[in-house]
């Protein structure tokens, strides 16, 4: 019988034949850092400009002058009455600042050192008194200040009037311009003048500048080779740091003394700033703020 050659079946696959595979590429995924960093440079470029300008605001504020003064405001009445009493000399014995107090018995000092300081108050026909107060920095300290009337015999009265006579506010004007080296209106100059408002009698002054009349007052600056200031006002002999001329009536104003600078400035005159001089009114007696 004839011998068969028998070849065993071969299965087919696809991976025996040399055929190019096809290859499918991944989409690639950006990476999160990347798509979100354009998207906040601007923020963070605003971000950073800005942290100068906090630092530079909290320099700013940390800079900020502090007040270091106080304010002292009151009245002044009649320990019998209690009444208010009107023209009362309010006087700080340390500072030197002070007031007068107004037709209804109030008065008021501002921008005053801070600290404890003696508060003089005094009036014509009532005994003066004296009383220490401590002033709050930043703060306004209010108090009630009453006087006795004084009770003099016929004789005393007399005398004391004399004595007025020769040591009056007139007399102390005289004294000053005798001995003194700044620029004085006397009562004369002053009814010549017949100006319209207190600054206006300051205009005939050298070395001053007096600005237009507005709102009630007219700027007053002393204006020489080194200064450029605007000096303080003395009513009566007391610094009235927050007074301007125009707060006074025309009327009252009796005389007037001009010091240009330290140089010219007596000593019971330099208690405000005294580098710039200062502006002495005398006003009769009996003579009110405008206004009051």
């Amino acid at each position: 019988m004839p011998r068969a050659d028998v070849t065993a079946p071969r299965t087919h696959r696809e991976d025996d034949e040399t055929v190019p595979r096809k290859t499918h590429a991944r989409p690639r995924h950006r990476s999160s850092s990347a798509t979100i960093l354009p998207a906040i440079l601007p923020l963070l470029l605003l971000l950073a400009s800005a942290l100068p300008l906090r630092a530079q605001n909290r320099q700013e504020k940390s800079e900020l002058p502090v007040d270091t003064t106080a304010t002292l405001t009151g009245t002044v009445v009649s320990a019998m009455t209690g009444g208010r009493l009107a023209n009362a000399r309010v006087v700080l014995v340390t500072s030197g600042f002070g007031a007068f107090t107004d037709s209804t018995g109030a008065f008021r000092i501002p921008r005053v050192p801070a600290g404890l300081d003696t508060v003089e108050v005094s009036l014509l026909g009532y005994a003066s008194a004296k009383a220490p107060l401590l002033l709050q920095k930043g703060a306004t300290t209010t108090a009630t200040f009453s006087l006795s009337q004084t009770v003099l015999r016929v004789e005393e009265l007399h005398v004391e009037v004399k004595r007025a006579a020769g040591m009056g506010k007139l007399a102390q004007f005289d004294e000053h311009r005798l001995h003194g080296l700044g620029f004085y209106i006397t009562p004369k100059m002053i009814e010549q003048r017949h100006a319209q408002h207190p600054s206006d009698l300051l205009r005939m002054v050298p070395g001053l500048e007096v600005g237009a009349y507005n709102l009630g007052h007219a700027n007053v600056r002393v204006v020489r080779a080194t200064l450029n200031c605007n000096p303080p006002i003395y009513v009566d002999g007391i610094l009235s740091p927050s007074l301007s001329i125009d707060d006074l009536n025309r009327d009252d104003i009796m005389a007037i003394e001009v010091y240009r600078g330290p140089s010219e400035t007596p000593a019971e005159y330099e208690q405000g700033r005294n580098n710039c001089g200062a502006v002495v009114v005398w006003t009769h007696e009996g003579g009110t703020q405008d206004g009051h």
